[in-house]
């Protein structure tokens, strides 16, 4: 894990006679902020937590979205395991993932904006 800051990669050319290449690149990054896992705050519009999560999966409506909401839940391959449509005044929605087995999931919040959110159910 980088915490904020710029960092620099550079890239040297090896051949397979452990030959040197005096050919280099570089790319430049900058990490801006660094999240843990544990609660997902996506662009001051959606909370999700905890994540991973255990037995249940909270997800909060922060702000102006639009009046439908559709979530819908995915396994790692592919298949839809939940879905969902709800309303404004549902600002938060807690979501049982008790009989999900262990694993990664994707949670998809279509809205005014999509949002696909990795989820780890332990």
């Amino acid at each position: 894990m980088f915490s904020a800051g710029t960092y620099t990669v550079v890239f040297s050319l090896i051949d397979s006679n452990d030959y040197f290449q005096k050919s280099e690149s570089t790319i430049d990054f900058t990490v801006s902020e660094t999240t843990s896992l544990n609660s997902i705050d996506y662009k001051n519009k959606i909370y999700v937590y905890p994540n991973p999560c255990n037995k249940y999966l909270n997800i909060s409506l922060l702000s102006n979205i639009s009046e439908n909401t559709y979530i819908q839940i995915f396994n790692s391959l592919g298949q839809l395991e939940y879905e969902s449509h709800h309303l404004i005044s549902d600002s938060e929605l807690i979501i049982d993932m008790s009989n999900y087995k262990n694993g990664i999931y994707f949670l998809r919040i279509d809205n005014d904006e999509i949002f696909n959110i990795k989820i780890i159910k332990e």
